[in-house]
């Protein structure tokens, strides 16, 4: 990926990720913003909501490898690339927001194995080479266009990221009539038949989108193997912990999490902020299905020394498998558990924000996992 915001001079330089990514650098090197804006934009692309949060003059561009439809039995893996750019647009007028400059989309391209899928500018609209009505400029062609066969699949990809804002509000109790909506809704897609592989990737690539407390409801609910999983591996941090469970609290109108100690239910008001954390990410890596990405920020907050060493693992070993990871971390357990060539030093000179690997500025020379991170404090500290 790379950005550049053209109206406060801030940028990320282009910036190549593996299967595991740890992002490293000093306070305030730009390591979160990476994250927060892959993940703005991406929620453009995946789903129906504005632009409303870019309100800025910028430019965007990720690059990716899907498999995608060849025929329709066989799949190919392509390169996809999607730019974005924003602008000024006079034509966007609200009467709650008078006082607030309104930006849009003014240019967007997708290309796959560099064949145009998409062109658009403030006036046209081509979409596989075949003139379109022009769209609102608050919206990303990705995301109107989601029927579309190609662009479907380039959409449901972005779909199972799990952004930086997902962990936000992951654990947040749901109310009773947002529940029983998504229920419903994978009520429907069970019967399709849920024991054939492709109901059940449907399932999980739909869960992504959810918070935390739904995907762990509808995994006990339809895949009890996985679920059993989930906690089996909560288990080894928390053996005290007998069960977990998504059900309502006593006179409110909502659902919350709750774990079975003892014989006895106790709701996540009561449960420990490690704990929490460690449910959520025990619980998406779980989860997690072929081609999904997790983004997650200061992976050690509320994490105690009984979680960091088994939470590494996982996610290290999930890494290896399909799942790809972007991280962000100032500790040095898991600075020093990840190994180094997965490093990206991240600093930021004049608004430019850059990142280096690890390898590339010769601290994989040593043998000594300490010494390694001691060259890290250093370089950084240099830079």
């Amino acid at each position: 990926m790379e950005f550049e915001n053209y109206t406060t001079k801030q940028k990320i330089e282009k910036i190549t990720f593996d299967k595991l990514n740890l992002l490293v650098g000093r306070s305030g090197a730009g390591k979160t913003q990476i994250l927060k804006t892959l993940s703005s934009y991406i929620a453009v692309a995946s789903s129906e909501s504005t632009i409303s949060s870019i309100q800025f003059e910028g430019y965007f561009e990720a690059e990716f490898f899907m498999p995608l439809p060849i025929t329709d039995d066989d799949f190919k893996e392509r390169k996809v690339s999607w730019k974005i750019y924003t602008d000024k647009m006079k034509n966007i007028v609200r009467e709650y927001e008078l006082y607030r400059l309104s930006y849009g989309v003014s240019k967007e391209i997708l290309l796959i194995d560099d064949e145009e899928i998409i062109h658009r500018t403030k006036d046209n609209l081509l979409i596989n080479r075949k003139e379109n009505v022009p769209i609102s400029p608050e919206q990303s062609a990705l995301s109107v266009f989601k029927d579309a066969q190609k662009i479907s699949y380039i959409r449901a990809n972005l779909f199972s990221i799990v952004s930086y804002y997902h962990q936000m509000n992951a654990m947040n109790d749901i109310d009773k009539v947002t529940f029983e909506q998504i229920k419903n809704q994978f009520y429907r897609i069970n019967n399709d038949n849920y024991d054939s592989y492709l109901s059940k990737t449907k399932m999980r690539t739909f869960l992504f989108f959810y918070p935390v407390l739904i995907q762990i409801y509808v995994m006990k609910k339809y895949d009890i193997a996985l679920f059993n999983e989930f906690l089996l591996r909560l288990q080894n941090i928390f053996p005290s912990i007998e069960d977990v469970k998504i059900d309502s609290l006593n006179d409110t109108n909502y659902f919350t999490l709750f774990i079975k100690e003892n014989g006895k239910w106790i709701s996540k008001e009561s449960i420990s902020s490690g704990m929490l954390k460690s449910i959520y990410i025990l619980a998406i890596t779980t989860f997690s299905i072929d081609g999904n990405v997790i983004l997650l920020d200061e992976l050690e907050n509320s994490l105690g020394v009984n979680c960091l060493d088994e939470i590494t693992s996982y996610i290290v070993n999930e890494a290896d498998n399909a799942t790809q990871f972007i991280l962000t971390s100032h500790h040095p357990y898991i600075i020093n558990n990840i190994p180094e060539k997965y490093w990206h030093i991240v600093s930021q000179n004049d608004g430019i924000i850059s990142s280096k690997k690890a390898n590339d500025v010769g601290i994989s020379t040593v043998n000594n996992r300490q010494d390694r991170f001691f060259q890290l404090i250093n370089y950084m500290q240099r830079q």
